[in-house]
């Protein structure tokens, strides 16, 4: 059986496991600038259980800074590349996610950009078209396209910013 403490923090309440190989892992998270987690799938809900307080999850990371090739601080999306990611990840929509930035953590509902779902929590668009997979991050998902967290990605990707 697991036990956890909570630690409040700014934005709220991180849960973290004292399980030895769990905090390997929140280690080798938070060395990571960028590290995205794709947790469940949300299957014809309405993603409400997505926007729930996030952990860090079991295991690595799915994706880190390592992974994006292209950085477009003009539209706030990153190009990865999937020849290095998990089949599971190369299609990631309509998944939940966690994504930790710089030790900022946030939790939401990944979709493809033309979805007709309507989210009012972050969301993280995937766009896998042509054997590539680009994202952005999204405060929500209802009409209006507000990025969310511009500033903390330009920080970490900004070496790989395309021309």
């Amino acid at each position: 059986m697991r036990r956890w403490v909570a630690l409040t923090l700014m934005a709220g309440v991180v849960a973290v496991a004292q399980d030895p190989a769990h905090a390997q892992d929140v280690r080798d998270a938070q060395q990571a600038r960028l590290a995205l987690w794709v947790t469940s799938p949300i299957g014809a809900s309405n993603a409400a259980h997505c926007n729930m307080p996030a952990t860090i999850p079991q295991g690595p990371p799915d994706l880190t800074e390592d992974d994006v090739l292209a950085w477009q601080p003009a539209t706030a999306t990153w190009a990865v590349d999937v020849t290095r990611l998990d089949v599971h990840v190369r299609r990631p929509v309509d998944h939940c996610f966690v994504l930790a930035l710089d030790g900022r953590r946030v939790h939401g509902v990944i979709l493809a950009p033309q979805s007709a779902r309507l989210i009012r929590f972050p969301t993280l668009l995937a766009d896998a078209r042509r054997g590539g997979l680009v994202l952005r991050l999204n405060a929500s998902h209802d009409g209006q396209a507000f990025p969310l967290g511009q500033e903390w990605l330009d920080a970490i990707l900004q070496s790989r910013t395309a021309p």
